[in-house]
C-alpha cells in the first residue's frame, strides 16, 4: 500500500481526488491487517493496464446496476427500488398511478449463444493450428497426435514462407497442399537432378546391387506332372516311383499341349490344363549366377540342372519340347530373361539415377524445412510439443 501511495503521490490519509463520479467508485476501500481501512486504487500501483480496464468495466457495470446510497451526491439519479418499474408488475403500477404496458403472453426468444471457438493445438507465428486438424491427420495417416502436430507445424511454416514470397497457390488449397506445391516448385528433377555422376552410380551399385551378386533371372510359365517336390527332398516312396515310371504314358498329351500353346500366343499355362487332370499349370522363376558352379548356387531347386539348362537355351516367347527330368515331366514357355545387372547395365543406369534423384530431392527439402522451422515462433496451447 505504501508503494501504491508513493507511485500516486498521495498520503495514506487523503485519497487522490477524482472528478469523475464513476471513477470515484473505483477508489475501493480494503481492510489492512492493522485494522485500518484505506483506499486502494485499482488503476495504480503494480496492476497492468489490462487488469485496470477489466476492473473498470466490471465495477462500472456493478455501479450502474446498484449504486451506493451516496450516488445522489455524485450528481447521478437515484433509481427506484424496483429498477424494472411498471413493466415488472402492472397491478403495482396502477396502484402507483403510473402508465402500464401490455406484456406479450410469451417471453421473447433468448439470443442464440455465441459459437464456441475451436480448440487450438498451438500457434505458428500467431496462426492457430486447430486441434481437430491434428486429430484428423493422425487418424488419416495412422500416426500419433504428436507426430501429426510436428508435421502440421512444418507445413504451416512452409505455407507462410510461400505466402511471403507471393507463391501462386492453387485456389482453395489448404496448408498441406500449399506447402507441397511450394516445395515441388523449389526442389524438383529439373532443379536438382541435372547431373548425377558415374561415381554416385558406382557407389550405389557397390552398396545396393553387388551384395546380391549380378545374377541372371529367368521367368516364364510351366505345365508339369511333378512326381517329386524338389531336388532337396528324397524321391523314393512307392507312389513317387510309380509316377516316375508312368511318365511315358503322358508324353502324347504333353505334345498336344505344346502344339496348342504355340498356336495360342496369349494362352496361360493354367488354361491348357483340363479340369481333373493330374497336370499343374503355374508360373516359375529361377536365378542363375554366371561363373558360379551349379552345386555352389544355393537356392530351392524346384528344377534339376538339366531342365534349367534347357530353359536357358530358349528365347523369350518360345515353348519348349516336353522335358523329362528327375522330378517329372515339364512343358515350359519362357517369357522373360533379365541378364545380370552391372554398373553399366542400362536398366541399372535408369533406375539408379531415378533413385538418387528422389533421394537428393527428399534430403534437400528436409534440410530446407528444418532451417525454416528454426526461426518460427510456436506457442503451445492445448498440446505440448514434447512427446
Amino acid at each position: 500500500m505504501a508503494m501504491a501511495n508513493a507511485i500516486s503521490g498521495n498520503s495514506p490519509s487523503r485519497p487522490h481526488p477524482v472528478s469523475n463520479p464513476i471513477l470515484n467508485r473505483l477508489a475501493l476501500t480494503v481492510d489492512h491487517p492493522g485494522g485500518a481501512r484505506r483506499p486502494y486504487r485499482t488503476c495504480f500501483g503494480n496492476r497492468s493496464m489490462r487488469s485496470c480496464v477489466v476492473a473498470a468495466l466490471l465495477l462500472g457495470l456493478a455501479a450502474c446496476q446498484k449504486p451506493p446510497a451516496s450516488a445522489a451526491q455524485d450528481g447521478l439519479p437515484t433509481p427506484t427500488a424496483d429498477p424494472l418499474g411498471s413493466l415488472a408488475d402492472p397491478a403495482q403500477a396502477a396502484a402507483n398511478g403510473t402508465a402500464t404496458a401490455s406484456l406479450p403472453s410469451t417471453a421473447p426468444a433468448t439470443a442464440a449463444a455465441p459459437p464456441i471457438a475451436p480448440k487450438v493445438a498451438c500457434t505458428v507465428n500467431g496462426i492457430p493450428l486447430p486441434l481437430a486438424d491434428v486429430d484428423a491427420l493422425a487418424a488419416q495417416r495412422g500416426i500419433s497426435p504428436h507426430e501429426a502436430l510436428l508435421f502440421l507445424i512444418q507445413a504451416e511454416t512452409v505455407a507462410q514462407e510461400a505466402h511471403r514470397n507471393a507463391f501462386p497457390a492453387p485456389p482453395g488449397a489448404g496448408r498441406l497442399e500449399v506447402a507441397s506445391a511450394y516445395l515441388a516448385s523449389l526442389f524438383s528433377e529439373e532443379t536438382l537432378c541435372g547431373h548425377i555422376g558415374a561415381a554416385e552410380l558406382k557407389a550405389l551399385y557397390e552398396t545396393a546391387y553387388k551384395p546380391e551378386w549380378p545374377a541372371d533371372v529367368y521367368a516364364g510359365q510351366i505345365v508339369e506332372l511333378r512326381c517329386c517336390p524338389s531336388q532337396d527332398s528324397p524321391c523314393n516312396t512307392p507312389e513317387q516311383k510309380a509316377c516316375m515310371a508312368s511318365l511315358d504314358n503322358y508324353l502324347p498329351q504333353f505334345l498336344q499341349m505344346a502344339k496348342r500353346w504355340r498356336s495360342l500366343e496369349q494362352a496361360n499355362a493354367a488354361d491348357l490344363v483340363e479340369k481333373g487332370s493330374p497336370f499343374l499349370g503355374t508360373d516359375f522363376t529361377f536365378i542363375d549366377w554366371p561363373g558360379i558352379p551349379e552345386e555352389k548356387q544355393t537356392r530351392k531347386r524346384l528344377l534339376d540342372a538339366a531342365t534349367r539348362t534347357a530353359i536357358k537355351q530358349l528365347k523369350p516367347g518360345e515353348v519348349s519340347v516336353p522335358l523329362r527330368s528327375s522330378l517329372g515331366l515339364h512343358l515350359v514357355k519362357l517369357t522373360q530373361i533379365r541378364k545380370a545387372i552391372t554398373v553399366e547395365t542400362p536398366l541399372f543406369q535408369a533406375e539408379g539415377r531415378q533413385y538418387l534423384c528422389r533421394k537428393r530431392i527428399l534430403e534437400t527439402r528436409q534440410d530446407y524445412v528444418k532451417r525454416l522451422v528454426q526461426y518460427v515462433q510456436v506457442v503451445d496451447q492445448e498440446m505440448k510439443l514434447a512427446p
